[in-house]
């Protein structure tokens, strides 16, 4: 099993908002709508509730990408390829949505997977985007 490296990152502190471990998830999954709603259904839009959590410590996690593991850890980073690697070349959206969905797919030994939300941030040192899919993609190993 590969250790953690130490870093000597400065810590950074903020809030964060979790999940809440609401009873009506056992039957009712959670949801957020991100589409136009008829007039008078705005309410429909979602049923997430949160928790806020103050004073939480933030750590620097460059260099310790590979330790952290959806199995033990409740999540993991992954590299993609850039959206766009230049005008000549860049690969369309939809197709970009769809490796996302393969990837995700073979990774997590999934029987289905569908990337239906995205969110790119900034492009790294590496040449690389990191792809914001926790609340982007889901699979039929974790959606279930």
């Amino acid at each position: 099993m590969e250790s953690l490296k130490s870093t000597k990152s400065k810590i950074t502190r903020g809030s964060f908002l979790y999940l809440l471990d609401a009873p009506e998830y056992q039957h009712d999954k959670p949801y957020y709508y991100t589409g136009p709603l008829p007039e008078g259904q705005e309410h429909l839009r979602t049923n997430l509730q949160y928790e806020k959590h103050e004073n939480i410590e933030f750590h620097d996690m460059r260099g310790n990408e590979a330790f952290f593991t959806l199995d033990r850890h409740g999540f993991e980073m992954t590299k993609f390829p850039p959206l766009s690697r230049g005008s000549d070349n860049a690969l369309p959206l939809n197709d970009y949505m769809e490796f996302v969905a393969g990837y995700m797919k073979e990774h997590m030994k999934a029987e289905f997977a569908v990337s239906y939300n995205y969110k790119v941030s900034h492009v790294f040192n590496s040449g690389c985007l990191l792809t914001a899919l926790s609340a982007g993609a889901t699979s039929g190993r974790c959606g279930t």
